[in-house]
């Protein structure tokens, strides 16, 4: 799967052709959740892969979609899937985890590493007192 990305949106190609997704506002994760509920229908003996991949399913139809298309609460096609793409082609049982892995790659990107050449010698901020982040991880001070 390959990535073309910028600041609020990526497109990774599948075997299904290429999904355009979104960077998720706090809205358009809710609106995830919203689908999410609203594809079991209800049905509350799930197993755990079926809520994962009913989860799954929901972040690649909410962020594959505008703002306007969330909030008008219309089910209609994404716009960022590929054009002939639907649930019920999809058969590549490797596809749907694979995506969400590059996605949340992607997402990753954009943290802050948690760690940088001074504090991984115990130091935080190039800080010369020794076994500041060490103390806060773990709890044991190093010299």
């Amino acid at each position: 799967m390959a990535l073309k990305k910028n600041e609020n949106q990526v497109t990774i190609d599948t075997v299904y052709g290429p999904f355009t997704l979104n960077r998720p506002s706090l809205f358009t994760q809710l609106e995830k959740h919203k689908i999410a509920a609203k594809s079991v229908g209800g049905v509350t003996n799930l197993d755990a892969m079926g809520e994962l991949f009913a989860l799954w399913m929901a972040e690649v139809t909410a962020y594959a979609m505008t703002n306007e298309q969330l909030k008008s609460g219309k089910e209609e096609r994404p716009k960022g899937w590929p054009e002939d793409f639907s649930w019920e082609i999809a058969y590549d049982p490797e596809f749907l985890p694979a995506l969400v892995k590059k996605f949340n790659e992607w997402q990753a990107s954009f943290r802050k590493p948690e760690t940088t050449d001074a504090n991984k010698e115990g130091r935080t901020g190039g800080s010369e007192e020794p076994g500041v982040l060490a103390e806060a991880k773990t709890g044991v001070v190093t010299d």
